[in-house]
């Protein structure tokens, strides 16, 4: 998944290479999206049991 969102880093900058700041660009994008991912779930979660618990 990083190497991917890097790839797309140093294309949109029209680059043929990967830096390492795409790389580190790209680590902080796909754990914020992790971080993101992880939140809603447990949300959603601890949602569904105070509704079905009432």
């Amino acid at each position: 998944m990083v190497a991917l969102e890097a790839s797309r880093m140093s294309h949109y900058k029209k680059k043929p290479i990967i830096t390492s700041m795409e790389v580190h660009a790209a680590v902080r994008v796909v754990l914020l999206q992790e971080a993101m991912k992880s939140c809603l779930l447990t949300g959603n979660d601890m949602s569904s049991r105070h509704v079905g618990s009432t």
